[in-house]
């Protein structure tokens, strides 16, 4: 199986909506599992993702977004980061590379986690 991550814009709400937008189609059209980023703390004090605003996940609106796969980054962390499945270190390397941490929403070091991401990932030489 094969990802697509991506990290919001830290620009105004409309960038982020595209660069979602993209995201979704740039995934469906590579046959990739969308990693959706973290949700991050507003102005306001309130916990948003982009997802909250933009795309309706609810069972009846399933059928819209057929044949596009998308997990949590917390799911991707536990399912797939802390087995070891993204590079040859252990998985017990990796949770401390992490600080054991999955679930990465309101963090004020989400850099910690992009870099990691960005370290394990994988550019094709070609692209």
């Amino acid at each position: 199986q094969q990802f697509l991550s991506f990290e919001l814009p830290m620009t105004g709400f409309s960038s982020q909506r595209k660069a979602l937008e993209h995201s979704m189609v740039l995934a469906f059209s590579l046959g990739r599992t969308l990693v959706l980023p973290p949700r991050q703390g507003m102005k306001d004090g309130t916990m948003m993702s982009l997802l909250d605003y933009f795309v309706d996940f609810s069972s009846s609106a399933h059928n819209y977004y057929k044949g596009l796969k998308i997990v949590t980054t917390e799911k991707f962390l536990k399912s797939i980061a802390f087995p070891g499945y993204l590079s040859s270190s252990s998985s017990s390397a990796v949770e401390s590379l992490l600080n054991g941490r999955s679930n990465w929403d309101a963090a004020q070091n989400i850099g910690l986690l992009y870099n990691y991401l960005r370290t394990v990932g994988t550019i094709p030489i070609d692209w």
